[in-house]
């Protein structure tokens, strides 16, 4: 995904499972903290796209039936 400076980022995962997954989303492997500019649930959210925000973002979820993941690469130009 490419993405311009300045605009905002949404990246989607369709989640569903039985019991409900838990969900949790990665950047270049480390756990991503909620602020007042990225935020997270069924997708990962980064308004305002900055030079930094570039990398491979990883959801990955997990129940007590077996774990699933998926990523994607985000370009910031």
């Amino acid at each position: 995904m490419k993405a311009n400076k300045g605009t905002n980022v949404v990246l989607k995962a369709e989640i569903r499972g039985e019991p409900p997954p838990d969900v949790a989303w990665l950047k270049d492997g480390d756990d991503i903290d909620e602020d007042d500019r990225v935020f997270f649930d069924t997708r990962d959210t980064i308004k305002n796209a900055k030079l930094s925000d570039a990398g491979r973002y990883e959801v990955f979820v997990e129940n007590s039936l077996g774990t699933d993941q998926s990523f994607t690469r985000v370009d910031v130009l």
